[in-house]
């Protein structure tokens, strides 16, 4: 299994929940472009093994940020098809979010709530 990155989040539940990219056919990360989907596996400790709970995207979907939104749901921000989805569980459904066209999103959250984030289409541009 050829894997890429990999970000956690404590959910409500008290389980750690981890998105990260795979690439479907082990092809190795060259073929991150067309063959990456961002799995979502869980854990009871954070340094303990991670248990496959589902494909949270399926390909093209690279590079997963989750963030938690003020109102308690959940983000992914990633490279590829859509590059956003949210959700009200960490279990999905991920529904997408109509925005900009996104390369390598950098989310941020600012200490008074607002998301930003940074995008690298050719020149870094910061949106909010």
């Amino acid at each position: 299994v050829t894997s890429w990155g990999g970000n956690i989040i404590k959910g409500d539940d008290g389980l750690y929940h981890l998105w990260v990219s795979r690439m479907r056919d082990g092809e190795g990360l060259n073929s991150w472009t067309h063959d990456s989907q961002i799995d979502h596996a869980v854990a009871e400790d954070p340094m303990d093994v991670f248990d496959f709970a589902e494909v949270a995207l399926s390909a093209e979907a690279h590079n997963a940020s989750p963030l938690r939104a003020r109102n308690g749901s959940y983000l992914i921000f990633h490279i590829g098809s859509g590059f956003l989805h949210h959700s009200e569980t960490p279990n999905g459904p991920w529904l997408p979010l109509p925005g900009i066209n996104c390369n390598n999103p950098a989310p941020m959250i600012h200490s008074n709530g607002s998301f930003f984030c940074g995008c690298n289409n050719g020149d870094f541009q910061i949106y909010r």
